[in-house]
């Protein structure tokens, strides 16, 4: 929409805790390129901006977050869930047919065997390399070392800053606005997905 309309500005408040990889990849890959057209972007979180919602943050041209606020947790996590133990006391049995030997091995209805952890691992850690390669990309900064270095953590305010995943500390979203607005060399619409505002409302 703010494309559509010509703005050149983007902003993006974030409060997530992250979610899936599939998908993940290619709007990161969308808003980085914005620049490539003449678009600037930012991001800001004043509470949790992590995993794949740092993803989306590191696409943006700058970072702010507030003190308080965490960002990062740069990994993968893949959850398997054993109920057979639930089914028995259920009085429930499956039986799982399939037409090729590996279809669906994540079944909960089934006892977790060692090849299938293997196979969650390998696909699991395929996920987390790329995850590390996207945001290498779009955050130089974040070396494939020093990221694998923060182990999946995320960091408040001023560790963060310190790391290298956000760009600045502020007091809050007026700030970032106020920051923002002052590089804008002419009296250009702002878009923050909310409001279309001047630089004397931002200001």
């Amino acid at each position: 929409s703010a494309l559509d309309n010509g703005f050149k500005k983007i902003g993006f408040y974030i409060a997530s805790p992250g979610g899936e990889a599939m998908g993940m990849e290619g709007l990161v890959n969308y808003i980085h390129s914005l620049s490539a057209n003449g678009i600037s972007t930012f991001s800001f979180t004043d509470q949790l901006m992590a995993s794949a919602a740092y993803g989306i943050s590191s696409a943006t041209q700058r970072r702010y977050a507030m003190p308080t606020s965490k960002s990062g947790s740069i990994g993968t996590i893949l959850t398997l869930m054993d109920m057979t133990e639930r089914d028995k006391q259920d009085g429930i049995s499956y039986m799982i047919m399939r037409s090729k030997d590996e279809k669906a091995l994540y079944n909960p209805h089934e006892k977790i065997s060692k090849e299938v952890i293997a196979k969650a691992r390998e696909e699991m850690m395929l996920l987390d390399a790329s995850f590390n390669n996207l945001v290498n990309k779009t955050n130089p900064n974040l070396s494939i070392d020093k990221i694998i270095s923060l182990k999946g953590n995320a960091f408040y305010g001023e560790e963060a800053l310190s790391l290298g995943l956000v760009d600045q500390l502020v007091s809050g979203f007026d700030e970032v606005l106020a920051i923002e607005s002052a590089s804008m060399q002419k009296k250009k619409p702002f878009y923050t997905g909310k409001k279309t505002m001047n630089e004397e409302e931002l200001i």
